[in-house]
């Protein structure tokens, strides 16, 4: 099914998109208070998305709400990102951002190493690179907007560490130890032109950390992270373009977020 949905010409498409992400930290804020503040926080999200599949590029737009973490109020943001190649655009306006001169940030993701796995939930442009992707589970046939669908789902996790070279899997596993985590994305393909239909993303990262007497003493503590997004996917092939923001616009973050390592390192 995979091999059909990358071979089917689709060049651009647009979506819808909402989702939800709630992080609690247990009792680790008493380590840094003495306050009864809140220790969960919750972020809810709807908005437009678009990409392109060659060159790979995608353009965000969401609006936002923060709840949690002290003072319980909620704070409502408009978000927009752009994505093109190992540049990312990203301009926030909320009434904490202030009026910023440069309303743009960019940020380089170039030497990230599992970049264009497609596996980057809905902030990865190779979203639609469907070739990729491995591994697949057939979950059934289904009915989605009156049409039969094939519905897919994928250990985005498994695939993502098969990726990365052997010591990379090896940091990462030992970061991982002591967690539980899931991170799944499910597709929708339209069965009469195996066109995307909709996708899903699930993550869920639950951590105890053990009573430590080292140092400073601290108890035992649980914290969790829980993501889920969904997009229904909404025009194909429309003839989608999106170009970076004006460069007077744009203020460059000082330093690649994964630098590229040097021959020799």
């Amino acid at each position: 099914i995979l091999h059909h949905a990358s071979t089917t010409g689709l060049k651009d498409a647009t979506y819808s998109l909402k989702g939800t992400e709630s992080i609690d930290l247990g009792n680790l804020s008493g380590l840094t208070s003495t306050s009864n503040s809140n220790s969960s926080l919750s972020i809810t999200y709807s908005g437009q998305g678009e990409q392109v599949l060659s060159p790979a590029k995608m353009h965000l737009t969401l609006n936002m709400s923060t709840e949690g973490l002290g003072a319980g109020q909620s704070v409502a943001a408009q978000a927009e990102m752009i994505l093109i190649g190992s540049d990312m655009y990203e301009k926030i306006s909320s009434s904490l951002a202030g009026n910023q001169p440069k309303p743009w940030i960019k940020i380089s993701y170039a030497g990230l190493t599992i970049s264009g796995s497609g596996m980057g939930g809905f902030s990865d442009p190779n979203m639609l690179n469907f070739a990729s992707m491995k591994n697949a589970t057939l979950i059934g046939t289904e009915q989605l907007n009156g049409k039969a669908v094939w519905h897919l789902r994928i250990d985005v996790l498994g695939q993502s560490l098969s990726a990365v070279p052997a010591a990379t899997q090896t940091a990462l596993a030992g970061l991982l130890n002591g967690s539980q985590t899931t991170l799944t994305e499910d597709l929708w393909f339209y069965q009469s032109n195996y066109y995307p239909a909709k996708a899903t993303e699930h993550m869920a990262i639950a951590v105890t950390v053990p009573a430590s007497t080292t140092g400073i003493t601290t108890p035992a503590t649980s914290t969790s992270l829980t993501m889920d997004m969904t997009c229904l996917f909404t025009k194909w092939n429309s003839g989608v373009t999106i170009n970076p923001p004006p460069a007077n616009q744009v203020q460059n973050s000082t330093t690649p977020l994964f630098p590229t390592a040097t021959p020799g390192n």
